[in-house]
């Protein structure tokens, strides 16, 4: 980063890390300048999004993660952040549907087991019914 302050890759990577230190507001900004340079980089809508969740800023990561899903409206993780969004702002229709097309592209993924997938099934039906 000293040597190219606008390295794409840098800004990206040192983004995930301060998400994953709980730097939210950190990773927001680095998050936001890649969208500055780039406003059609859908994944940095959708990780600035789980920024904004983590931060109990359910609004601006609902938008945020409806604007990652404009072209690839059936990304797992999105889906489901979006629809933790909705539920915490009391939209339940919207969450259950943004649930389901979360698993219907989740339980299509090759790369995800079967025990997987029943768990993190199980864990979203409780949570919606509490």
């Amino acid at each position: 980063m000293a040597k190219d302050p606008e390295n794409y890759n840098a800004i990206s990577g040192r983004a995930e890390s301060y998400y994953c230190v709980r730097n939210y507001d950190g990773a927001i900004q680095d998050y936001s300048s890649l969208l500055n340079k780039n406003p059609n980089f859908r994944d940095a809508y959708g990780y600035r999004g789980r920024a904004h969740h983590a931060q109990g800023n359910y609004k601006d990561a609902q938008s945020d993660f409806t604007e990652a899903l404009k072209d690839n409206n059936s990304h797992p993780l999105f889906l489901f952040y979006l629809a933790n969004s909705q539920l915490q702002q009391g939209n339940r229709d919207r969450a259950h549907e943004s649930f389901d097309r979360g698993y219907e592209s989740f339980f299509n993924d090759d790369k995800v087991g079967l025990s997987q997938r029943y768990n993190m099934y199980e864990q979203d039906i409780d949570y919606l019914n509490n």
